[in-house]
């Protein structure tokens, strides 16, 4: 349950540079649209643009997700999902309890991401295969580290 979520955090500081790149992308394939056949460029187009837009409705999620956190649960998840470092200045003084936070906030996080509409089957269903996701699978798998 908490794997969407948790890929869905990792994404979350790449979103707005992706949708940069899908709007070159869909500028691209329209001025280049004369080299292919329309129907068939058309439909590249289209589908691009609904991906931006379902990744405009995610990054509005979380980010309604990250207004509702605490700040020191925000703390956490920059220093989890963002790459912030510095570990020492949370409330987590032992590596133990630091873990036991990040688990009990990836629920939490799973949790109010469902309410606000992105479910499971919401994100497999809309999200999973988008190229963004599976770099991210990928480089879990690659670094060992534990959805």
């Amino acid at each position: 349950m908490v794997k969407y979520a948790k890929a869905v955090m990792y994404a979350y500081p790449l979103l707005k540079s992706v949708e940069k790149d899908y709007d070159q992308y869909i500028r691209n394939k329209a001025l280049l649209s004369y080299k292919c056949e329309a129907f068939t460029a058309a439909w590249a187009i289209a589908k691009r643009i609904e991906e931006k837009r379902s990744l405009v409705w995610l990054r509005e999620r979380v980010d309604k997700l990250l207004k509702g956190l605490t700040p020191s649960e925000r703390t956490l998840v920059e220093i989890r999902y963002f790459g912030r470092k510095d570990l020492e200045n949370t409330q987590a003084g032992r590596q133990r309890s630091y873990f036991r936070m990040q688990n009990r906030l990836a629920k939490k996080i799973a949790c109010i991401l469902s309410g606000l509409g992105l479910t499971q089957e919401v994100f497999e269903n809309s999200f999973a295969q988008l190229d963004i996701f599976q770099t991210i699978y990928r480089f879990a798998e690659r670094k060992g580290v534990a959805f």
